[in-house]
């Protein structure tokens, strides 16, 4: 955790103090969000680095493509991370276990003896996701025989205006002789 925090903070721009968006490398090897840069820039006479006020020779400085791939891989693993569902209880630390169907809520084993959910039908979690997951294929059979057809008839339709094309093309070069 603290080894992610400081690689997050050595990704992050000095002005906006975010994950770099675009970097740009100035003479003096200090790297800025472009955005960042040209904000600063703007209304100044002399275009110096934010940090070490070292002026730039370009108003356009070159990309950190290295820095831009690290911090797009850093953003794309956090954005993962951020999207995977939670497996664990967070006030209880424990793994669910539980499904509750009244309230359709995932439960630890310690949540099912709370008075929220006295009474409740309660199924092993397992169980319930292999029913969902066979209702899923149920309805997902259909479409897929839809799509099915939905693609035979394309490839009829692709034949006919390849054929219809070719007709053209010769019906042209008859007129032309």
């Amino acid at each position: 955790e603290a080894m992610s925090l400081r690689v997050e903070e050595d990704l992050c721009c000095p002005v906006c103090q975010d994950v770099y968006r675009d970097p740009v490398v100035l003479f003096c090897s200090h790297s800025f969000c472009r955005r960042c840069l040209k904000s600063w820039w703007e209304g100044k006479k002399k275009l110096e680095c934010p940090l070490c006020k070292e002026e730039s020779t370009t108003s356009d400085p070159p990309c950190n493509l290295a820095l831009k791939m690290l911090c797009d891989r850093f953003l794309l693993t956090r954005k993962k991370e951020v999207t995977k569902p939670e497996v664990i209880c967070q006030p209880h630390g424990e793994r669910f276990k539980l499904f509750c169907v009244d309230d359709e809520k995932l439960l630890c084993l310690v949540c099912q003896h709370s008075d929220g959910h006295y009474g409740h039908k309660l199924q092993p979690v397992n169980e319930v996701a292999q029913g969902r997951r066979n209702e899923l294929r149920k309805a997902l059979r259909p479409l897929l025989d839809k799509l099915k057809v939905f693609k035979e008839e394309k490839g009829n339709l692709d034949q006919t205006a390849e054929y219809i094309k070719l007709q053209a093309q010769q019906t042209e070069g008859r007129i032309k002789e």
